[in-house]
């Protein structure tokens, strides 16, 4: 994922999703990246999401608020199948859905990249 061109994230609107809504989308399997703007992480990854979402049609986005969970572990998110029961280590963060069931649950650049590839 080298990405071509600066982004913003005005560029995917049409893709950006709602927390409660992460795991009702109409695929099988889809991802959902989860950012902040004031993350430094996020800012060095964003072009290259951007670049990968533009390429695909399987990457939704959720703008991080102070309403989501974050914890130190999250092994016991996978399998959810209602959002209240997911949570994350923190920004950037990328879930994979599968039938509406969390499969994947990553953070940090370098894993979501090789996720992504």
């Amino acid at each position: 994922m080298i990405p071509e061109a600066d982004h913003e994230y005005f560029e995917i609107e049409y893709i950006t999703i709602n927390w409660s809504d992460i795991l009702i989308q109409n695929k099988d399997t889809y991802y959902v990246y989860i950012y902040s703007l004031t993350c430094t992480h996020c800012q060095e990854l964003k072009n290259s999401i951007i670049e990968e979402a533009l390429s695909r049609n399987d990457i939704y986005f959720v703008k991080g608020s102070n309403k989501d969970v974050v914890k130190n572990d999250v092994s016991y998110t996978i399998g959810a199948t209602d959002v209240e029961n997911i949570a994350i280590l923190g920004y950037p963060t990328l879930l994979k859905i599968s039938n509406k069931t969390l499969v994947q649950n990553i953070a940090g650049n370098s894993k979501i990249i090789d996720t992504l590839k």
